[in-house]
Protein backbone atom coordinates (compact mmCIF):
# COMPACT_ATOMS: atom_id res chain seq x y z
CA UNK A 1 0.00 0.00 0.00
CA UNK A 2 1.32 3.43 -0.90
CA UNK A 3 1.10 5.78 2.04
CA UNK A 4 1.04 9.53 1.71
CA UNK A 5 2.20 10.23 5.22
CA UNK A 6 0.58 12.25 7.95
CA UNK A 7 1.55 15.65 6.53
CA UNK A 8 1.57 15.02 2.78
CA UNK A 9 -1.97 14.42 1.55
CA UNK A 10 -2.78 13.50 -2.02
CA UNK A 11 -5.47 15.52 -3.79
CA UNK A 12 -8.11 13.63 -5.73
CA UNK A 13 -11.77 13.94 -6.64
CA UNK A 14 -14.54 12.70 -4.41
CA UNK A 15 -15.63 10.34 -7.21
CA UNK A 16 -12.15 8.84 -7.53
CA UNK A 17 -11.74 8.50 -3.76
CA UNK A 18 -15.07 6.74 -3.31
CA UNK A 19 -14.61 4.62 -6.45
CA UNK A 20 -11.27 3.36 -5.13
CA UNK A 21 -12.31 3.11 -1.47
CA UNK A 22 -12.87 -0.70 -1.48
CA UNK A 23 -9.33 -1.23 -2.80
CA UNK A 24 -7.93 1.24 -0.26
CA UNK A 25 -9.70 -0.53 2.61
CA UNK A 26 -8.58 -3.95 1.34
CA UNK A 27 -4.97 -2.75 1.18
CA UNK A 28 -5.27 -1.32 4.68
CA UNK A 29 -6.63 -4.60 6.04
CA UNK A 30 -3.91 -6.62 4.28
CA UNK A 31 -1.10 -4.44 5.58
CA UNK A 32 0.55 -5.93 8.69
CA UNK A 33 0.59 -2.47 10.29
CA UNK A 34 -2.34 -0.58 11.77
CA UNK A 35 -3.35 1.78 8.97
CA UNK A 36 -5.25 5.08 9.11
CA UNK A 37 -6.79 7.00 6.19
CA UNK A 38 -8.28 10.48 6.55
CA UNK A 39 -10.25 12.09 3.73
CA UNK A 40 -10.60 15.85 4.24
CA UNK A 41 -13.29 17.41 2.05
CA UNK A 42 -13.28 20.99 0.75
CA UNK A 43 -15.81 22.14 3.36
CA UNK A 44 -13.56 20.93 6.20
CA UNK A 45 -15.70 17.89 6.92
CA UNK A 46 -14.05 14.48 6.82
CA UNK A 47 -14.39 10.73 6.91
CA UNK A 48 -11.64 8.59 8.35
CA UNK A 49 -10.79 4.92 8.64
CA UNK A 50 -8.66 2.66 10.80
CA UNK A 51 -7.88 -0.92 9.81
CA UNK A 52 -6.13 -3.75 11.59
CA UNK A 53 -6.17 -7.28 10.21
CA UNK A 54 -9.87 -8.20 9.76
CA UNK A 55 -11.30 -5.12 11.47
CA UNK A 56 -12.23 -1.66 10.11
CA UNK A 57 -13.60 1.43 11.85
CA UNK A 58 -15.04 4.31 9.84
CA UNK A 59 -15.92 7.73 11.23
CA UNK A 60 -17.81 10.73 9.90
CA UNK A 61 -17.23 14.15 11.43
CA UNK A 62 -19.70 15.28 14.05
CA UNK A 63 -20.66 18.75 15.20
CA UNK A 64 -18.22 18.37 18.08
CA UNK A 65 -15.40 18.79 15.54
CA UNK A 66 -16.70 21.53 13.23
CA UNK A 67 -17.14 25.27 13.29
CA UNK A 68 -20.74 26.43 13.46
CA UNK A 69 -20.80 27.35 9.76
CA UNK A 70 -19.76 23.82 8.81
CA UNK A 71 -22.04 22.07 11.28
CA UNK A 72 -24.15 19.12 10.27
CA UNK A 73 -27.84 19.89 10.09
CA UNK A 74 -30.32 18.03 12.27
CA UNK A 75 -31.51 16.30 9.10
CA UNK A 76 -27.97 15.13 8.28
CA UNK A 77 -27.53 13.81 11.81
CA UNK A 78 -30.87 11.99 11.56
CA UNK A 79 -29.86 10.50 8.19
CA UNK A 80 -26.55 9.26 9.64
CA UNK A 81 -28.37 7.60 12.52
CA UNK A 82 -30.95 6.06 10.19
CA UNK A 83 -28.13 4.77 7.98
CA UNK A 84 -26.67 2.83 10.92
CA UNK A 85 -23.90 5.14 12.13
CA UNK A 86 -23.40 5.17 15.92
CA UNK A 87 -24.29 8.47 17.56
CA UNK A 88 -21.25 10.42 18.84
CA UNK A 89 -20.54 9.90 22.51
CA UNK A 90 -17.69 12.21 23.53
CA UNK A 91 -17.96 11.17 27.19
CA UNK A 92 -17.02 7.63 26.11
CA UNK A 93 -14.22 8.93 23.86
CA UNK A 94 -16.13 8.75 20.56
CA UNK A 95 -16.68 12.30 19.29
CA UNK A 96 -17.60 11.25 15.72
CA UNK A 97 -20.29 9.23 14.02
CA UNK A 98 -18.84 5.72 13.59
CA UNK A 99 -19.29 2.24 12.18
CA UNK A 100 -17.15 -0.82 12.67
CA UNK A 101 -17.06 -4.17 10.92
CA UNK A 102 -15.16 -7.44 11.10
CA UNK A 103 -14.24 -10.00 8.47
CA UNK A 104 -14.22 -10.13 4.69
CA UNK A 105 -17.60 -8.40 4.32
CA UNK A 106 -16.29 -5.39 6.23
CA UNK A 107 -14.63 -3.86 3.17
CA UNK A 108 -17.75 -3.50 1.03
CA UNK A 109 -20.03 -2.72 3.96
CA UNK A 110 -17.82 0.12 5.22
CA UNK A 111 -17.09 1.41 1.68
CA UNK A 112 -20.80 1.55 0.84
CA UNK A 113 -21.67 3.22 4.16
CA UNK A 114 -18.89 5.80 3.74
CA UNK A 115 -19.90 6.54 0.14
CA UNK A 116 -23.52 7.00 1.18
CA UNK A 117 -22.57 9.26 4.09
CA UNK A 118 -20.17 11.27 1.93
CA UNK A 119 -22.46 11.83 -1.04
CA UNK A 120 -26.10 11.53 0.03
CA UNK A 121 -25.74 12.97 3.50
CA UNK A 122 -22.71 15.31 3.39
CA UNK A 123 -23.34 16.14 -0.32
CA UNK A 124 -19.64 15.71 -1.25
CA UNK A 125 -19.13 15.49 -4.99
CA UNK A 126 -22.74 16.53 -5.55
CA UNK A 127 -22.31 20.31 -5.74
CA UNK A 128 -19.72 22.72 -7.17
CA UNK A 129 -17.09 23.45 -4.55
CA UNK A 130 -17.44 19.99 -3.02
CA UNK A 131 -15.56 18.00 -5.66
CA UNK A 132 -12.10 17.54 -4.14
CA UNK A 133 -10.72 15.54 -1.27
CA UNK A 134 -7.30 15.54 0.37
CA UNK A 135 -6.42 11.98 1.35
CA UNK A 136 -3.82 11.04 3.95
CA UNK A 137 -2.84 7.42 4.56
CA UNK A 138 -0.30 6.35 7.11
CA UNK A 139 0.60 3.58 9.52
CA UNK A 140 0.20 4.09 13.22
CA UNK A 141 3.38 3.19 15.03
CA UNK A 142 1.74 2.77 18.40
CA UNK A 143 1.65 -0.87 19.46
CA UNK A 144 -1.71 -2.51 19.06
CA UNK A 145 -3.53 -3.60 22.18
CA UNK A 146 -4.48 -7.25 22.10
CA UNK A 147 -8.09 -7.67 21.10
CA UNK A 148 -10.19 -10.30 22.83
CA UNK A 149 -12.97 -10.68 20.30
CA UNK A 150 -14.79 -13.78 19.19
CA UNK A 151 -16.42 -13.99 15.76
CA UNK A 152 -19.46 -12.03 16.92
CA UNK A 153 -17.39 -9.52 18.89
CA UNK A 154 -17.81 -9.45 22.65
CA UNK A 155 -18.77 -6.29 24.50
CA UNK A 156 -15.44 -6.28 26.33
CA UNK A 157 -13.51 -6.67 23.09
CA UNK A 158 -15.55 -3.98 21.38
CA UNK A 159 -14.95 -1.51 24.18
CA UNK A 160 -11.21 -2.17 23.99
CA UNK A 161 -11.23 -1.64 20.22
CA UNK A 162 -13.23 1.58 20.50
CA UNK A 163 -10.91 2.92 23.19
CA UNK A 164 -7.83 2.01 21.18
CA UNK A 165 -9.11 3.74 18.03
CA UNK A 166 -10.08 6.89 19.91
CA UNK A 167 -6.61 7.03 21.50
CA UNK A 168 -4.83 6.48 18.18
CA UNK A 169 -6.74 9.29 16.50
CA UNK A 170 -6.33 11.58 19.52
CA UNK A 171 -2.57 10.92 19.56
CA UNK A 172 -2.39 11.65 15.84
CA UNK A 173 -4.19 14.99 16.13
CA UNK A 174 -2.27 15.98 19.27
CA UNK A 175 1.02 15.30 17.44
CA UNK A 176 -0.17 17.16 14.33
CA UNK A 177 -1.24 20.20 16.35
CA UNK A 178 2.10 20.27 18.20
CA UNK A 179 3.92 20.15 14.84
CA UNK A 180 1.89 23.09 13.52
CA UNK A 181 2.64 25.26 16.56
Amino acid sequence: MNVTGERTPAETTVASFLGNLPELLAAMMNDPRIMVAIADFEDYRYVQFWAEEDFIVAEVISNINVYSGDALTQEQEQLLEEAGWSVPNPDAGFPNWRRQEWGPGAILSIAEAAADASTRILRQGMEPGLQKVMLKTFPVTKKSAKRKVDLEGSERGQAEIDEQFAEIIKDFYDTELEGDA
